[in-house]
């Protein structure tokens, strides 16, 4: 290769800015905007809106979830699986599970892993599965909270709470 001295160009770069010169192009903001979410954040660390323990902050849920945990369950299964499974028949499902077996849990923790996963969401205090089988009220009750708090009511059922399940997701404020 031809060395060429100072202020020279090589013939082939002439007329235009040599590599080194290059200004690189600016991102889409779009991009930058992603690429700062993902960095700023690992992939689900965001926290709960409330803990596991703050059943009694709504005394309502916290009563069903204990009573009639196959309501709590079909309400929270139609929204998550975004109507596909009806929330009679995620409440028949479990009940059957838990009547015959005692293993509702093995039904319900998929939801709360969906849930996690689309807001982004701790894996706390242990892992779903383990949630569910040794404090399933708790862990209704959080989801409940966490879908409330997150402007979705799951009395209303799928189609009243669409737009809102579906737009992005946003992580409010932390309740204490």
């Amino acid at each position: 290769m031809a060395a060429y001295p100072p202020g020279m160009q090589n013939p082939a770069w002439a007329g235009q800015a040599s590599p080194k010169q290059q200004q690189p192009q600016p991102m889409p903001q779009q991009y930058y905007n992603n690429v700062v979410q993902s960095q700023s954040r690992p992939p689900n660390s965001v926290p709960w809106t409330t803990g596991i323990f703050s059943c009694f902050d709504d005394c309502g849920t916290c009563a069903c979830a204990w009573f009639l945990p196959c309501v709590l369950v079909g309400r929270i299964a139609e929204i998550v699986d975004e109507g596909r499974t009806s929330c009679l028949t995620a409440g028949c499902i479990y009940y059957c599970l838990q009547s015959c077996t005692g293993c509702g849990c093995l039904y319900t923790y998929s939801f709360r892993t969906r849930l996690r996963n689309k807001y982004g969401l701790e894996l706390k205090p242990c892992d779903d599965c383990c949630t569910d089988c040794w404090c399933l009220p708790c862990s209704l009750s959080q989801q409940i909270r966490e879908l409330q708090n997150r402007g979705i009511d799951p009395s209303l059922g799928w189609e009243a709470n669409r737009a809102a399940y579906l737009q992005a997701p946003q992580p409010p404020k932390m309740q204490y």
